[in-house]
């Protein structure tokens, strides 16, 4: 049996740490991106419990007609929470974490970790009869998932503007679209942070 996930970063979010909500331009992206996935048969919804994440998530549900469903294994890898963390601070911490990927951060899960709780996702939904999932999560997570699974060369294969510097860059409201297939759960990667959907 083959499984379509379309990974979903959230769209632009409003500045500030914590648990903001979209902003304009984010509530737009997601607009886009539902009336692009009219034509991709979307079977389910499920999304992080963070704001940003979910709000997109019921934009685009109401767009396709569907209920959203919450799992928090797709929380972002480490999320700025503590008004007492400058920004700057926060980055050093995600930079560390990105390039040494199983240094596990005072805040958060180490990048390789974070990986696996979208892999756990993934694998659950091997088990439904559900073939075609949106999956709107974050940036750090799907990039971690990735590079689990496939190679740092692969994926720049697929989307050279993901790297940059040591960063891994996934596009707001861009789809990353993965196949698997049971009962081996080997994974094909489609696209990564493809923002095609946004150029309207």
């Amino acid at each position: 049996m083959k499984k379509v996930f379309y990974l979903l970063r959230h769209g632009n979010k409003n500045p500030g740490n914590g648990n903001p909500t979209l902003s304009d331009l984010g509530t737009d992206q997601a607009n886009k991106t539902g009336n692009y996935l009219k034509k991709k048969n979307i079977q389910a919804i499920y999304s992080s419990q963070y704001i940003r994440a979910k709000i997109t998530a019921q934009i685009i549900a109401e767009i396709l007609d569907l209920p959203v469903n919450i799992s928090n294994l797709l929380s972002e890898r480490s999320n700025w929470d503590d008004s007492n963390m400058s920004f700057d601070n926060f980055l050093e911490i995600w930079s560390k974490s990105t390039i040494n990927r199983d240094w596990r951060p005072p805040i958060g899960d180490s990048s390789i970790d974070s990986g696996k709780r979208l892999e756990k996702f993934i694998i659950n939904q091997m088990e439904f009869e559900t073939n075609n999932i949106l999956v709107v999560t974050h940036g750090g997570i799907i990039a971690d998932y990735l590079r689990n699974n496939i190679s740092d060369l692969e994926i720049n294969s697929i989307n050279s503007n993901v790297k940059e510097s040591n960063n891994w860059l996934i596009a707001e409201c861009s789809l990353t679209v993965v196949e698997m297939q049971s009962p081996e759960n080997k994974i094909k990667v489609i696209s990564v942070s493809d923002t095609n959907h946004l150029i309207c």
